[in-house]
């Protein structure tokens, strides 16, 4: 399954010149890590995947925002740059693509590429520590559920290679125990075994609700005995 990647990652680089730059594969392999929701148990298809690099890990996940909401406070406190987008403008640089997703075996793979070439953001993500953000959909709006991951042991490591000016880096990595022998959940936002990687989800709109009642419940029945 490696080899079929990178050489679609060859073919690709080579057949677009303007798409030189560097090339992030994982392989959806059927000993990866499975993707799955909270619950431990059902399986994450189709969802989208982010990789990049953090400034610091001094976020935490809020249940009482939205996954949109949590992604954008992650963003900002986290110091978190995309793979793949301008690190100055958040924008997609030209000649980039992105189709890492929770594969049909619901196991991280595909390949994105961000054409760097030429630029000054070129050197950014030179050997900085890669990370993995997985949603429960296509988009963070869609999405109820999320993890972010991130491999401390891991042959090669999960390191972003350098830059080599454009000439067409390639670094394949997988999610396997033998890959990535030991893989973390970052800041609590997620959970992992060694054949899981499993996402947190925020209450449903329905147990918010519930909490609501029973909180006011409660202030009720303080404010009647204060009264007694």
């Amino acid at each position: 399954m490696k080899q079929i990647f990178q050489i679609l990652a060859v073919i690709s680089l080579g057949g677009f010149p303007s798409a030189h730059g560097s090339t992030i594969i994982f392989s959806a392999a059927p000993t990866a890590r499975t993707v799955v929701a909270a619950d431990g148990v059902t399986p994450i298809v189709g969802g989208l995947v982010w990789v990049g690099n953090f400034g610091n890990e001094g976020f935490v996940f809020n249940p009482a925002l939205t996954i949109e909401q949590n992604v954008a406070a992650i963003t900002t406190a986290g110091v978190w740059r995309q793979f793949s987008l301008d690190t100055s403008t958040n924008f997609a640089n030209s000649g980039t693509s992105s189709t890492l997703t929770t594969s049909g075996i619901a196991r991280v793979g595909g390949q994105v590429v961000d054409n760097n070439s030429g630029a000054t953001k070129a050197d950014f993500f030179n050997a900085k520590t890669l990370y993995v953000w997985i949603f429960d959909a296509a988009t963070p709006a869609a999405s109820t559920q999320m993890g972010i991951f991130k491999a401390t042991t891991a042959s090669p490591a999960w390191n972003f290679p350098t830059n080599q000016n454009g000439v067409g880096d390639v670094l394949t990595l997988g999610t396997t125990t033998t890959t990535a022998a030991t893989t973390a959940a970052v800041s609590n936002v997620g959970t992992t075994t060694t054949s899981v990687l499993r996402l947190t989800s925020i209450p449903e709109p329905s147990s918010l609700m519930l909490c609501g009642v029973a909180g006011l419940g409660m202030l009720s029945a303080r404010h009647r005995r204060r009264k007694g």
